[in-house]
């Protein structure tokens, strides 16, 4: 009890189920939806084939080696894999088993500017593709 005559309670906040390596974020997201329907096998290949190499494409391409937005290239399959596993100078952008805190997710689900791919969001069954990669394990 303190002199005014309560008790003062000391509270900390805890994010369960978060990495503390989470990233660009350290905060996460609320739960995803875990009855999401992927667009696709939720398997590293898909998700390079079908999605990442998408951003790496043409001569403006965010992720191609020359755009390499973030520092983050998606045109290779096993650099984009470290890159955004176990990058050499920056947090990982995807923690194995834990989307909501992955901060692909975060940039993937955003409603504002920071959205990606910018200006045309990928649908919700694509997102869940990777969503579902990632809480399998994020395996290569």
């Amino acid at each position: 009890m303190n002199g005014l005559g309560f008790t003062v309670l000391t509270l900390s906040v805890v994010a369960f189920g978060c990495s503390d390596t989470g990233g660009e974020s350290a905060v996460c997201l609320d739960p995803l939806p875990t009855d999401c329907v992927p667009l696709y096998e939720p398997t590293y290949d898909n998700v390079f084939e079908q999605t990442f190499k998408g951003c790496s494409v043409g001569g403006s391409a965010c992720h191609s080696e020359q755009g390499a937005k973030g520092g983050l290239v998606l045109s290779d399959k096993d650099l984009a894999y470290t890159l955004l596993l176990d990058p050499p100078t920056t947090a990982a952008r995807v923690i194995a088993g834990d989307p909501e805190c992955s901060s692909l997710m975060h940039r993937l689900e955003a409603s504002d500017n920071t959205v990606m791919p910018p200006g045309n969001p990928l649908s919700a069954s694509e997102r869940c593709a990777i969503e579902e990669w990632i809480r399998q394990g994020a395996h290569p």
